[in-house]
């Protein structure tokens, strides 16, 4: 039987024993009008100045914890990755 993904569902559950916080971009991706991925930092692009803030804000609290990602260039395509997030560099937070 062949599908057209019309009619696909997709789900998918992420398990990780820690002790810190996670982000998982796809909960918040709804916020966010770019991810981009590059070999040391992921970009993220708010489309206003007060969600950018509000990000920056909410970033600079998650330090030591760790982001999941499905995005394109971020990981193998239709893979998560866990990233620690270990510096205020790693993520660099723009208005679009």
């Amino acid at each position: 039987m062949e599908s057209d993904g019309a009619n696909s569902v997709f789900y998918s559950n992420i398990r990780i024993d820690s002790d810190k916080p996670l982000l998982v971009l796809e909960n918040v991706e709804d916020h966010i009008v770019d991810i981009t991925c590059q070999p040391n930092f992921i970009e993220l692009k708010f489309p206003s100045e007060k969600l950018r803030d509000s990000a920056k804000s909410t970033c600079r609290e998650l330090i030591g914890s760790y982001v999941i990602t499905s995005h394109i260039g971020c990981n193998d395509e239709g893979e998560r990755n866990a990233y620690r997030w270990v510096s205020s560099f790693m993520i660099t937070i723009k208005e679009y």
